[in-house]
């Protein structure tokens, strides 16, 4: 379980694709993000209910926002066994420390892009990160 690996991030999004709880969430969402462990550079698109994965992709691969932190981090937070609170909930890594929004507060975690179609698509995305732990 891993982010290194394009096929068990593609499988794992294909699983979240069809958990009733992130149909309901996603059904109106549509965007593109970055999702970034280290240098493995993944696309996801969200396509009301749909979801694909782009791995790798170059300069022409649009995206609205990105998530970005280190393999470390990405890690931690996959690791169910993990004691450690501050690495439960991706949020809660942006609120704690260990991830931010891209600006004045240095992290290991960060969110940048247009916040605009971030914010109007948090729950999806929320709940698409939430569920690669669990899947």
């Amino acid at each position: 379980m891993s982010l290194s690996d394009p096929g068990w991030v593609e499988k794992t999004s294909r699983t979240i694709q069809t958990d009733p709880e992130f149909s309901l969430e996603a059904r109106q969402a549509v965007f593109d993000f970055l999702l970034e462990s280290g240098d493995h550079r993944y696309v996801v698109s969200f396509d009301k209910g749909r979801i694909t994965v782009r791995p790798n992709p170059t300069a022409a691969d649009a995206w609205d926002f990105a998530v970005r932190g280190t393999d470390e981090s990405w890690k931690r937070y996959l690791d169910k066994a993990d004691p450690d609170a501050e690495y439960r909930d991706v949020f809660g890594m942006w609120l704690q420390g260990p991830m931010s929004v891209t600006g004045d507060i240095k992290s290991r975690i960060v969110l940048e892009g247009d916040y605009r179609k971030l914010f109007a698509n948090l729950q999806p995305l929320y709940v698409y990160l939430s569920k690669l732990q669990t899947v």
